[in-house]
């Protein structure tokens, strides 16, 4: 298995703390399991290739993420079970975020979004579709 994770600085002044890539590669299709901790943050996940299945023991509850997804502040752990091979793009947000978002944003919740284009080719693509649209 070879994993990699990329991280470039975000832009305050539109609420983002930084961006991140991750890739996840195996030598065949598998799954790898990941414990989240709730943190004060939003994040927006896009996967590109591969898949996520979410696990909330606390509300008996088992779902797959859209590709592309607003994760609002949670209150209790999660464990997420990633589909190899994976490719995701994400951003931190700041708490600042809830004034600046256009939609309401109940904590616990995973909101379905398409804030990307899906032919969001590279790190740097992502970004910039970003950018533009929380400037917007």
């Amino acid at each position: 298995m070879r994993i990699s994770f990329q991280k470039q600085s975000g832009d305050t002044s539109l609420a983002v703390s930084f961006f991140w890539k991750l890739t996840i590669q195996t030598k065949s299709p598998t799954t790898v399991s990941d414990h989240f901790i709730p943190e004060l943050f939003f994040d927006y996940l896009f996967v590109k290739e591969g898949g996520i299945k979410c696990i909330d023991k606390s509300q008996a509850r088992k779902f797959t993420l859209p590709d592309q997804t607003l994760k609002t502040m949670y209150t209790h752990p999660l464990a997420f079970v990633f589909s190899t091979p994976l490719v995701m793009y994400g951003a931190r947000l700041s708490l600042r975020f809830a004034d600046l978002f256009w939609e309401e944003a109940q904590a616990d919740r995973f909101l379905k979004q398409a804030w990307v284009k899906n032919e969001t080719d590279d790190f740097e693509s992502f970004i910039l579709g970003l950018t533009q649209l929380i400037a917007e």
